[in-house]
């Protein structure tokens, strides 16, 4: 379990100065000296917004974009860096595709997640498709095919490192004495649904901690983590 303790902002401008000249490598270095405390220690709540945000931005500077193979070492670590600042500074994947696009455009890696999810969004029984989704098919299947892919790749990874820290700090909450939370339940972002995931109806506690699915479950996936507070 991640440890918490006041983020210095002395530190984390000198991680921001460091990414910004591209040295991911001392930036990791930055973080690590950080300093860490017990871990019943809950600390205020600047504190632990604090602590997730190095909690983001240290799960962005190791990101490996395992999902996409043959991608070049240059093209991983601007992406690992531009992750790295969406983080730091809550930029949206819509400005995050902009800052790679020249870099990706030139790339040719596999992603085979998007494939199967891109054959599901084009199954009659999916229903009709919210206006993202639909931009996502019909781009697939045009002259900005490699465009959406980069912008699935980025999204992938970009929620896949904000779920890792919120995944971290409900388990924080649900394990604290006393706890702090009464569980968090998994559900997709829009009404309509997932056209993907179907969750079960289930409350995950502190004892069944360990099947709570990992977000997010597939690319363009927007289901998310809902804490349920304690009852009474």
């Amino acid at each position: 379990m991640e440890r918490y303790e006041s983020a210095s902002p002395t530190l984390l401008d000198e991680t921001e100065a460091l990414l910004r000249r591209g040295d991911v490598d001392g930036a990791l270095r930055v973080l690590e000296r950080l300093p860490r405390s017990r871990l019943d220690v809950l600390g205020t709540e600047p504190e632990v917004a604090a602590n997730r945000q190095r909690l983001r931005l240290r799960g962005a500077l190791q990101y490996r974009l395992p999902e996409a193979p043959g991608l070049s070492a240059a093209a991983r670590e601007e992406v690992r860096v531009t992750l790295a600042l969406g983080t730091l500074f809550g930029i949206g994947v819509p400005s995050l595709v902009e800052r790679v696009w020249p870099v990706l455009a030139h790339e040719s890696y596999s992603f085979l997640p998007l494939e199967r999810f891109a054959e599901r969004l084009r199954r009659p029984e999916v229903g009709p498709l919210d206006a993202w989704l639909r931009h996502i098919a019909d781009g697939l299947v045009s002259g900005e095919r490699e465009r959406v892919r980069a912008e699935l790749l980025v999204h992938h990874a970009y929620f896949a490192i904000l779920h890792s820290a919120e995944l971290a700090e409900i388990e924080r909450r649900l394990l604290a004495r006393p706890p702090q939370l009464g569980g968090v339940r998994v559900q997709a972002l829009r009404p309509s649904g997932c056209p993907i995931c179907v969750w079960p109806d289930v409350t995950y506690t502190a004892d069944n901690l360990p099947e709570l699915p990992m977000l997010p479950a597939h690319p363009g996936c927007r289901c998310v983590y809902r804490p349920v507070p304690l009852s009474g």
